[in-house]
């Protein structure tokens, strides 16, 4: 079993005998040093979130969409708790006064804790790309998107719906 440390020396070898490009290298390394981070340090502060309340309309979801410009928004109950995820795309086509419950999508929920890589093979395998992050209690703590999971490996990634 190879350690972190021993890792890095093998690619600070590989790239000083010119065996992997700077780029592949600087890849490599940024996973090792970054995987075993946990999700808490990524994601979007709950308090940051923007959310629609359950119950709320077509209407109201829109003006959240277009105020914020994030196109999934997960629904809150009164409690606080999280019923799900509603997507903007889902809702095309609905009349402004509808009520949304019938689109609310389940949320995928991943502790706090999890390490970044084993976040990312959780949002990959259930193929979205929006979790709510929870505490040990259950409660919402933020969220995070895959794009957010991968910029510590990756550089900084553009998309028009992050939410920082």
């Amino acid at each position: 079993l190879m350690t972190r440390p021993h890792l890095l020396q093998v690619f600070d070898l590989s790239r000083e005998r010119r065996e992997l490009a700077w780029e592949e290298n600087r890849l490599l390394s940024d996973f090792v040093h970054n995987s075993h981070r946990a999700v808490s340090e990524v994601m979007t502060p709950w308090a940051e979130v923007s959310r629609v309340r359950q119950g709320a309309t077509v209407r109201q979801v829109f003006d959240e969409v277009r105020r914020t410009g994030h196109s999934r928004l997960p629904v809150e109950l009164e409690d606080g708790s999280v019923r799900g995820i509603v997507l903007y795309r889902d809702l095309q086509g609905l009349e402004p006064g509808d009520r949304v419950g019938d689109w609310i999508r389940d949320a995928v929920r991943i502790p706090a804790g999890m390490a970044l890589d084993e976040a990312i093979g959780v949002l990959t395998d259930r193929q979205v790309s929006l979790a709510v992050v929870t505490g040990v209690d259950g409660a919402p703590e933020g969220v995070v998107t895959v794009e957010g999971l991968l910029e510590p490996f990756v550089g900084e990634i553009e998309d028009e719906h992050d939410y920082d």
